[in-house]
């Protein structure tokens, strides 16, 4: 990943370049979507209470040292809101270079309905995961936990 050292980028294989593209995140961990179908029917709880139909958790099982370190988002990201909604969020803005100022080519929509541009570094070269996985990872956040589809 563009975050990683030469030793963390160990970690990344056998998922790390492909085709030439590099990975980011990279490595297995990062790049896998958990589909199966759990179904717990009941537990005991410390006390000894039976708990019929009890819920899987699902969100907050990451290590906070994975997301701050190897799934955090690469040097150079960069986002800003767009308060007008999608009418006036353009990601086609050119800046006085005459480079792409932003990577989208549509603004994102979150589930609050908000818009917003974002910019990736290297995009021409690396395979975010937001891209590979669109409807699960969001451009904005990245990789916040384990993913369950």
């Amino acid at each position: 990943s563009l975050t990683q050292d030469s030793v963390s980028k160990m970690e990344c294989e056998p998922l790390n370049i492909i085709g030439g593209v590099k990975i980011n995140p990279c490595g297995l961990i990062a790049n896998t979507l958990f589909n199966d179908v759990i179904t717990l029917e009941s537990i005991v709880t410390p006390d000894g209470t039976v708990l019929d139909d009890a819920p899987l958790v699902e969100t907050g099982i990451a290590w906070q040292s994975d997301l701050e370190w190897k799934f955090r988002q690469p040097e150079g990201f960069r986002y800003e809101e767009c308060p007008g909604g999608e009418d006036e969020c353009d990601c086609s803005q050119l800046g006085s270079d005459g480079e792409r100022l932003w990577s989208c080519t549509e603004p994102y929509r979150d589930e609050d309905g908000l818009y917003f541009r974002y910019y990736y570094p290297d995009d021409e070269t690396t395979q975010y995961l937001y891209e590979t996985y669109p409807m699960v990872v969001s451009p904005i956040d990245g990789v916040m936990n384990e993913h369950f589809v």
